[in-house]
């Protein structure tokens, strides 16, 4: 454990690589049509000229975007190129396929439960969607209600709040001083703005 803190990242660093990944993303064309416009621009050259050709000098901009919104982009963060290992990704849990590269419908539902039902878990268009972001800012607790039928199994994390080490009253055992886990307010591995625009993904998925 003492080891495990020398490399975990404060709030406020995993909010910036977050932020800086999630500009990345934003930024993403869809990989057949920007495949297509680098072939076009191939086209017609000679050997010598295909031997010096960059690929990352082709104006891809005319291709759409891979994510329509930072929502979508927060909640598949890791998916496209293994960013943190997919720890900041809702997708890996909710999404059947997610994991290995084939994900299938965002929110269909996986090792975390389908995400269909948000709407009614979380009902109302002001304090549903508050509600939501409080539980996906804090996490749920074994045995505890959430939403209008939720039961807690304490597996959903909490992205706003830095877990508190638990050390054991009869030997100590852990190395390191507990620490305070702050309010979800300051947010951890993300903000609440940037959970707020997942669960705005989210409902719209169950939308749809």
């Amino acid at each position: 454990m003492d080891y495990i803190e020398t490399f975990q990242l404060t709030p406020e660093e995993a909010q910036a690589e977050v932020t800086t990944q999630l500009a990345k993303m934003m930024e993403l064309r869809d990989p057949t049509c920007t495949a297509a416009t680098i072939e076009e621009a191939k086209a017609g050259l000679t050997e010598a000229e295909l031997a010096e050709f960059d690929e990352t000098t082709v104006d891809t901009q005319s291709c759409p975007k891979v994510y329509a919104s930072e929502g979508e982009a927060l909640f598949n963060m890791g998916y496209d190129d293994g960013f943190a290992g997919g720890a900041y990704s809702c997708g890996r849990c909710h999404t059947k396929g997610w994991s290995y590269g084939e994900k299938q419908e965002d929110g269909g539902g996986a090792f975390g439960p389908p995400l269909s039902n948000v709407l009614n878990q979380f009902p109302g268009n002001s304090l549903g969607p508050q509600q939501q972001v409080d539980f996906v800012c804090n996490g749920s607790d074994q045995g505890i209600r959430y939403g209008q039928n939720g039961q807690g199994t304490g597996r959903m994390p909490g992205y706003c709040i830095t877990p508190g080490y638990k050390i054991n009253p009869d030997n100590g055992e852990v190395g390191i001083d507990p620490k305070d886990t702050g309010t979800a307010d300051s947010g951890a591995m993300m903000s609440q703005e940037q959970v707020r625009a997942i669960v705005e993904y989210e409902r719209s998925l169950a939308r749809d």
